[in-house]
């Protein structure tokens, strides 16, 4: 054989993806089952990998090429559904209210991280959701792993041989007490299959195949029909039968090569398996959100039975292929008009130029926020709460400039917290100057000067100033880690020393010694803030960046620490210390590798992201002051328990926090030069 590819692996792979279509919706036919289809199709994508598959160190750059290749296709499938999903609940199920969009929205980032296609449960937890055929890409890029790392450690066959069996029998036997997420005891049961295909590339076994081989496949293809053996489930690392269903689903990829093989002039199959990854990702966006409305053309057409099932096989196959077709055509355009554009662009950025990617986060952080200000969904929330105060703080810590004089430092701390505090308080006295009196001002210069975010044993009459005390509360965490630096001698005292106080904070916030200025919350947040330091010293955003793959290792612990009860800051509900530490960071980093995805490939959103997450105070500021008169405004065109009052309400604030932001921004002098990332 060829080293080159060969012709047939594509029309193997879009017969595969058809028979996967065919097996999904065919449900529907009456007096012939196409069960037999799940013990073919994707043993046969498991043999091809195997058999294209060229053994490779496992470098960053080659886990993160896997990454890319299967796990992006995934995230953006995972999002096309969701954003379909509450487009079905405005349009189709005529059910908009706030509640039940944000819980769909929940349910969809669960099933996304969660990634199983059939089993719900993990451990003690029910997840409740599946994500569907899509659960096929991280069990691939597991499988892949598995496979490479045992190249790694050896190439002789015997070994190979059975350590992949043995992960496949291990995947298999775990699986009925406990399911993974990722749908890695799939990707560990196809490692076997894998090896197969591999073992066959390695020995020319295909060149050496005779017509009554084909004949042998076919009356064990036939024999696993008839007995219910011609079924692997990979979904849910199955197989009917631990010995007969192998040889059956590989007599079957073996008929399926034969017609691969004698098909050399076929354009449409071929093309269709060269997308086949694309056709995959389409039909489950399909299957998950278009089905109601293929049902609705089939009742007007007035068909049933069996016209109606092959129809319904018809239709979901031209929508998977069609679609898919028109994606790889504008991804390509795009990726044209991408290297066109950089063409222009020179070289190397100017070292003063600043990255975004940061920015970016901020503005998704901000955003989270304004929602979560609104009645939403308890597990949407929680997801939030989980981490976007935090965020801020250990990027905040991420600038911390270390040889900065004392004089130098306050007057920077000053300028970017307390100003904009004062701007603040002035604000309130103008928008309430109907209520101006000498009580008037006395009791609010008492209530902006304590600047509580709640009061409990201490202070107990003093009034909230709501969410702008994160402001001031950043400020504090700001000074009092610049004094421990200070009085510190080197860095394993100061670690110890922000250790300490961070406890102490947590046991002010449990007895309910709330301080002004929130003192007690700056106190814990110093943990952050001494994290967010050691990320820039130890260069650890650029790392996760670059090794989009930790996204295995941080997704866990941030959705069990959400799980486990999440937190909220301004409530001191800090819950486990160490399991909050580790999730609210794990969660802060997933969104700055998304942020640094979309830096990259999204430009437009780039931009706004970027500039939103700039404009993070002012949208704070603004959300204080005016969000109960621009909610009272919208609420005479909006109900407000609908996401139609929630999205304008937010709107509303964002523009006008822009515009605020840009103002200043003239007024400083900087206009669009500083504007440019």
């Amino acid at each position: 054989m060829t080293k080159s590819r060969e012709k047939w692996i594509d029309n193997a792979k879009g017969l595969a993806i058809l028979l996967v279509i065919i097996g999904h919706v065919s449900g529907g036919l009456s007096g012939i089952s196409f069960q037999f289809v799940y013990g073919i199709h994707l043993v046969m994508f498991f043999l091809i990998s195997g058999y294209t598959l060229k053994k490779k160190d496992l470098t960053c750059e080659y886990v993160a090429a896997r990454f890319s290749r299967l796990m992006v296709p995934y995230f953006y499938t995972c999002f096309a559904v969701l954003i379909t999903d509450v487009f079905n609940c405005h349009f189709l199920f005529h059910d908009s209210s706030i509640q039940t969009v944000t819980s769909v929205i929940g349910k969809d980032l669960i099933r996304s991280f969660f990634a199983s296609g059939s089993i719900t449960s993990f451990g003690p937890v029910e997840i409740g959701t599946r994500i569907g055929a899509v659960w096929f890409l991280p069990a691939m890029f597991f499988a892949q792993m598995i496979f490479q790392s045992l190249l790694s450690w050896t190439e002789d066959d015997r070994k190979l041989g059975f350590c992949t069996a043995g992960i496949g029998l291990a995947a298999y036997l775990t699986a009925r007490f406990l399911w993974l997420p990722f749908s890695i005891q799939s990707g560990m049961l196809a490692s076997f299959f894998l090896w197969i295909g591999y073992e066959i590339r390695k020995h020319n076994i295909l060149s050496k195949v005779r017509w009554y081989h084909y004949l042998a496949a076919q009356v064990c293809l036939l024999f696993g029909i008839a007995f219910g053996y011609c079924n692997i489930g990979f979904v849910v690392a199955s197989l009917n039968d631990l010995f007969f269903s192998v040889p059956v689903g590989l007599s079957g990829c073996l008929l399926i090569y034969l017609i691969s093989k004698g098909n050399k002039k076929g354009i449409v199959l071929s093309y269709i398996g060269k997308i086949s990854l694309t056709v995959m990702c389409v039909h489950l966006y399909a299957l998950e959100t278009m089905g109601i409305y293929v049902n609705l053309i089939l009742d007007k057409a007035g068909l049933s039975g069996n016209s109606r099932a092959w129809i319904l096989i018809i239709i979901e196959i031209l929508f998977a292929c069609v679609i898919a077709a028109t994606i790889e055509f504008l991804k390509t355009w795009y990726a044209r008009r991408r290297r066109y554009k950089s063409s222009d662009l020179p070289v190397k950025l100017s070292e003063n130029r600043r990255d975004p990617t940061i920015d970016i986060a901020k503005g998704i952080f901000i955003c989270a926020m304004l929602i979560s200000q609104f009645a939403i969904d308890r597990t949407l929330r929680n997801i939030i709460y989980s981490c976007h105060t935090m965020a801020f703080v250990i990027f905040s810590g991420y600038f911390y400039k270390e040889n900065r004089p004392i004089g130098s430092n306050i007057q920077k701390m000053t300028k970017t917290f307390l100003l904009p505090y004062v701007v603040f308080v002035a604000g309130v006295f103008l928008l309430d100057c109907s209520r101006w009196s000498p009580a008037y001002f006395a009791g609010g210069f008492k209530k902006y000067l304590l600047g509580m975010s709640y009061a409990r044993k201490l202070f107990p009459n003093a009034e909230s100033v709501g969410p702008v005390f994160f402001i001031l509360m950043l400020f504090v965490t700001r000074a009092i880690y610049s004094l421990l630096a200070a009085v510190t001698a080197n860095r394993k005292q100061l670690t110890v020393a922000v250790v300490l106080v961070s406890v102490l904070g947590v046991i002010m916030g449990k007895r309910e010694w709330w301080l002004p200025w929130s003192i007690d919350i700056a106190c814990y947040s110093l943990i952050f803030y001494h994290l967010g330091r050691l990320c820039r010293e130890k260069n650890v955003l650029e790392q996760i960046s670059k090794r989009n793959y930790v996204y295995f290792l941080l997704s866990p612990v941030w959705a069990y620490m959400i799980y486990a009860g999440s937190m909220e800051i301004i409530a001191r509900n800090y819950g486990n210390y160490g399991l909050v530490l580790l999730g609210a960071m794990s969660g802060t980093l997933l969104v700055y590798q998304l942020s640094s995805y979309i830096s990259d490939h999204i430009s437009v959103f780039a931009k706004v992201l970027s500039y939103l997450g700039e404009a993070s105070i002012y949208i704070l500021i603004i959300h204080v002051l005016l969000e109960p008169r621009i909610g009272e405004h919208v609420s005479k065109f909006f109900d407000r328990e609908y996401t139609a009052f929630m999205i304008f309400t937010a709107l509303l604030q964002l523009i006008l926090a822009i515009a605020v932001k840009a103002s200043f921004d003239l007024l400083k002098g900087k206009g669009r030069k500083t504007r440019k990332l």
